[in-house]
């Protein structure tokens, strides 16, 4: 039998094979002469009955390491077995129960419908199949915590490896001898134990791959870029001691483990200072401090164990071979106080001083000591007619190098001696040099030829031109450069004669997992400054970042606005979505002129999704975020195929992909307690949720989420119809010291009434998997699902309403109306209705069809007669409700506390409404209506009679209640508490009146919300009386002890930019 399949027997009978790890499906190869059961005579046909397959999770084919068992005479034949330790069923629908299978006399327990994820592999470093100059070392990272590894399970062309150290729970470190050069084979032994730690039943399945190894090869990118030996203000350790430091940078494409690696300041000693298990991101930076501290936690601060004179010394970045890397030698010179000394940028040979030192990033490129800027006759734009381009300095002293073909310039690049003629599209950068100097800052400028046929166009859209200036096309896997042009309206008009507005340098990928493969290709866009790091820009006045996305309009939405509707939509209901402008787009991905055959058609530029103060505007997780309270966030994931290159991880029954930080960030060594902390914190939401006490405000989900947050985000996706809603493109985010939270939006193509298909018919719940994984528990408690039909009815009074929705439409709809024309002609899809206009109707009419079908699902909310407000004493307050709501009633109550209890009952405060109600007091009124006929079907996993809840406040006196005092910028909190400097937030009110105060009822809201009920701590106020409202009550109960009086806590924050609290 393979040594890759098991069998498995029905009374002694073997009836079936399949792949370990494989499901059941007809690819499974049969074994035994076919692939149905065929009972042996006098089989017990009860025995496996309502099984749809049978599956042996667990074989140890070496008997020596099982225990002695007796076995049958059919068990040891036709196929040798050491020893089984569990077999595990997938029952058939609607079976789940727990039953014993005696095979042999072993007896095996079997949990009947609970499938497990399988034992894998998250990850390998070094990467498999990667070319290598060194290869003694492999870290292994296991999808969970596992038993059973010995060195010897790890084979190096067949040899065991010699050591092997668990560095954290499912990580492991693996040495051996470095092989010889050429291809090197990596296997798991056939006979290891390794399973997972929880229960043991979990076989690692194991596996093969390769690397190529060529010890002679160039030494990787990693380099000591830059260091300071006379630190005093510039950067402090984690004591606030101004130590020197050390900035490790690695210049490669690919993660550059460090373990192993030394630091020196002894070319006789290169060992003198090991770097322990940390390793350095494509492109990243790492500090090490040179203090004599010596301290190597992979998680912590770094410190070598000798500091650097500023008189000069030999430095040096040593391999594990004692390789020689990078080095200061014979000794780098004396240094200058908070001046560091390095490397430049595109020129590492070039050595000299920075005034502006940049530990952990790039080197600085201008400024004093630097030569001077170049200056171009003509800046980047379009032209007609060739030109001559002349260069200049502001020095005489200074020589000018220029490349033409798009590469950085050198001291080996052609000198300038004079015009340069632009008879085409080119870019020309040029960088001064000057002795004594540090080479100048680099620049670049564009020339972009026009053909005639594109002189006269014309757009009341922005228009940007991607030009690869004759370098390779973009490609899903590859990022090329390209030259971004943006022209934006001068009086209404867009011209491709006007000057650019913004000419940029960027990086351009084709991104979109579904519709890659069409002509019109969505792009990722990454700004880039002259040595292709990251740029920050404004594009189009949105707010400034470097990463953005070019969303493709395509087929499946001919009315071209789906995204900027949903993502506006859910900006104007409080949370972050992207924000867009429509652009008219050329892309050249050939150089040369511009011509009308470069026109691609209508394109949205959309923010890409990442964390930043006005993007996911949550705590960025920096690598030394290790523990409390930091490493609680944020982390920014999503539930989506993987990008290329990404393994993503298996968390709470999801398999879910990291976004911010990126993968190849967060998969670094020293940040394993990140990776593991959002593991378990994902586990332990879903071992909450699919508890008995599920439903606990405290025991349960709800401390592990945002719940409203989470319900903005499902009303949003229902209302659009998204067919691959909560499956594909779902983000979601964990913010520091508090729960999940779902979002931001992203890809509404095939929605709101698509070409797709699948959400054609707007009256069904089910146009996507709306109700499916978590969103399945959560919505069946009745209290979550109460307040998602509270925030859809509030929506539909606002936001929701037929004439925003439609509003919204005619906007965006106008925006590309001029130039919808010219992509229609570029592109032909077919419009139904046979016009645009027949488009931006059925867009109206499927979401009014939508909304009008929800509505109908559920209880029609009262109306009352009066909003409130200031009333005189007998008010008469009315309430009523559509005449077609025959089995509804009104229940209310005057006190601002809710009718319906949390799960569902009727509040014993709740009055039926049975008539005009006279106010002779100040009340807080809060109304819903109750409708036993009125079910939500084939959807939702629960219904509720419940409609929302209406309310008005009716004043007829004024409380005397002040504000008297504010705290919405606390101190942060000491060194190591697990508190935020906001859990110190508080507001103190006080009665400045001459009676005692019922506060029962009255609300702070904008900005926070908290609503005085029975249920406070305070519920009444004394003449001169204070009580105060906080934001966390444990943690102002820590700095403030003697604090007596407190109400409870709100919900929100005091935003130090400033609230409006009323």
């Amino acid at each position: 039998m393979p040594p890759s399949y098991l069998p498995c027997f029905w009374l002694g009978k073997p009836i079936i094979r399949r792949a370990v790890g494989q499901p059941p499906g007809p690819k499974a190869p049969p074994y035994g002469g076919g692939s149905n059961p065929i009972p042996s005579p006098g089989h017990n046909p009860q025995l496996l009955s309502g099984l749809e397959w049978l599956k042996i999770s667990r074989v140890v084919t070496n008997a020596a390491k099982c225990e002695p068992r007796s076995q049958s005479a059919w068990l040891s034949a036709p196929v040798r077995l050491g020893c089984v330790d569990i077999v595990r069923m997938k029952p058939r629908r609607g079976l789940n129960r727990t039953r014993g299978l005696a095979l042999g006399g072993l007896v095996a327990s079997l949990a009947l419908g609970a499938e497990v994820a399988p034992l894998t592999l998250e990850s390998v470093v070094p990467e498999p199949g990667g070319e290598l100059r060194e290869f003694f070392s492999l870290e292994v990272q296991f999808s969970e915590p596992v038993q059973g590894v010995d060195a010897a399970d790890l084979l190096i062309h067949g040899q065991a490896a010699t050591n092997v150290t668990e560095v954290a729970p499912g990580l492991f470190l693996f040495t051996f001898p470095q092989p010889s050069d050429g291809l090197v084979a990596v296997s798991w032994s056939s006979d290891h134990a390794i399973t997972d730690q929880a229960t043991g039943l979990q076989v690692f399945a194991g596996g093969s791959w390769s690397y190529s190894l060529d010890t002679t090869s160039p030494a990787p990118g990693v380099l000591i870029s830059e260091f300071m030996a006379d630190n005093k203000r510039t950067l402090n350790d984690e004591n606030g001691d101004s130590s020197d430091w050390i900035e490790i940078y690695n210049s490669g494409q690919t993660e550059a483990v460090l373990e192993g690696w030394y630091l020196t300041d002894s070319p006789s000693n290169l060992t003198k200072w090991r770097f322990p298990g940390v390793s350095v991101a494509a492109g990243g930076y790492l500090v090490v401090f040179a203090s004599e501290k010596n301290r190597t936690n992979a998680t912590g601060r770094l410190h070598a164990n000798f500091k650097l004179p500023k008189e000069g010394q030999y430095l040096a970045l040593v391999s594990p071979r004692t390789n020689v890397v990078s080095e200061f030698a014979p000794a780098y010179p004396k240094q200058v106080t908070d001046t560091s000394y390095g490397r430049t940028q595109g020129d590492p040979n070039v050595l000299g001083y920075f005034v502006k030192p940049t530990p952990g990033a790039p080197n600085t490129a201008s400024g004093p000591g630097f030569a001077p800027d170049v200056l171009f006759s003509h800046a980047s734009g379009t032209f007609t007619n060739q030109f001559d381009l002349r260069l200049s300095t502001t020095s005489t002293n200074a020589l000018i190098r220029y490349t033409l073909d798009g590469t950085l310039p050198t001291n080996s690049s052609p000198v300038y001696l004079g015009p340069i003629p632009i008879t085409n599209s080119m870019q020309v950068r040029a960088r001064a040099y000057q002795d004594g100097l540090l080479p100048g800052p680099p620049l670049s400028q564009y020339y972009l030829m026009l053909s005639n046929n594109v002189l006269s166009f014309t757009s009341d859209l922005p228009v940007l031109i991607i030009n690869t200036m004759s370098r390779t096309a973009p490609t899903s896997s590859r990022t090329t450069f390209a030259n971004l042009a943006f022209y934006e309206p001068v009086a209404g008009v867009t011209s491709l004669t006007n000057p650019p507005v913004q000419s940029l340098r960027a990086g351009v990928r084709i991104r979109g997992s579904s519709t890659e493969g069409y002509g019109k290709s969505s792009f990722a866009v990454e700004l880039w400054d002259e040595f292709n790091v990251d740029q920050r820009a404004s594009l189009l006045g949105l707010p400034e970042d470097a990463d953005w996305v070019l969303y493709a309009p395509n087929n499946f939405e001919p009315v071209l606005i789906h995204n900027p509707f949903i993502h506006q939509l859910s900006r104007d209901i409080g949370q972050y979505s992207p924000r867009t402008r429509f652009v008219e787009v050329y892309l050249n991905k050939t150089g040369g002129i511009v011509a009308s055959n470069s026109y691609n058609g209508i394109y949205v530029l959309e923010e890409k999704i990442k964390i930043g103060k006005n993007r996911v505007a949550i705590d960025e997780l920096e690598p030394e975020h290790v523990a409390p309270p930091e490493v609680t966030g944020g982390y920014l994931l999503k539930i989506d195929r993987l990008d290329p290159g990404d393994a993503g991880f298996s968390a709470g029954g999801q398999n879910v992909a990291y976004v911010d930080p990126k993968e190849k960030e967060i998969r670094l060594l020293q940040r394993r307690p990140q990776q593991n902390y959002i593991r378990d914190y994902l586990n332990a939401f879903t071992k909450a949720l699919n508890s008995t006490n599920s439903t606990h405000p405290t025991l349960g989900y709800a401390p592990y989420i945002d719940l409203d947050g989470w319900i903005d985000f499902h009303v949003v996706e229902v209302l659009s119809g998204n067919v691959d809603a909560m499956v594909l493109s779902t983000y979601f985010h964990k913010v520091r010291n508090g729960g999940i939270v779902f979002g931001p939006h992203w890809d509404f193509d095939r929605a709101l009434g698509s070409t797709d298909g699948r959400d054609a018919n707007p009256r069904n719940w089910t146009t996507g998997p709306f109700f499916t994984g978590w969103w399945s528990r959560v919505l069946r408690d009745p209290y979550a699902w109460q307040k998602w039909v509270d925030r859809w009815q509030d929506l539909r009074r606002s936001h929701f309403a037929n004439t925003n929705i439609n509003a919204l439409i005619d906007r965006l709809a106008n925006e590309v109306r001029a130039a919808q024309p010219r992509e229609q002609k570029k592109w032909r899809v077919a419009l139904r209705g046979g016009s645009y206009q027949s488009e931006v109707n059925l867009m109206k009419n499927w979401l009014s069809n939508r909304m009008d079908f929800i509505d109908k699902q559920l209880a029609s909310p009262p109306q009352l007669s009066s909003p409130g407000g200031l009333i005189p004493a007998g008010f008469v307050l009315t309430m009523s409700i559509p005449p077609t709501a025959t089995n509804a009633t009104i229940y209310y109550t005057l006190d601002g506390t809710d009718p319906r209890l949390r799960q569902g009952d009727l509040s014993p405060l709740a009055r039926p409404y049975t008539g005009p109600i006279t106010l002779a007091t100040n009340a807080r009124v809060v109304a819903r209506s109750h409708d036993p006929t009125v079910r939500q079907r084939s959807g939702p996993p629960t219904s509720t009679p419940w409609s929302s809840p209406v309310a008005g406040t009716f004043v007829v006196a004024t409380p005397p209640l002040l504000i008297t005092e504010i705290m919405f910028h606390p101190e942060p909190p000491s060194a190591g508490s697990t508190n935020t400097a906001g859990d110190f937030e508080f507001i103190e009110l006080k009665n400045v009146g001459a009676v005692t105060l019922d506060l029962i009822g009255c609300r702070l809201t904008n900005g926070i919300d908290f609503t005085f009920t029975t249920n406070s701590a305070v519920t009444h106020l004394a003449p001169g009386g204070r009580v105060l409202v906080v934001k966390n009550l444990a943690a102002f109960l820590t700095r403030y002890p003697a604090a007596t009086n407190i109400a409870g806590e709100f919900h929100g924050s005091l935003s130090n930019g400033g609230n409006r609290l009323t």
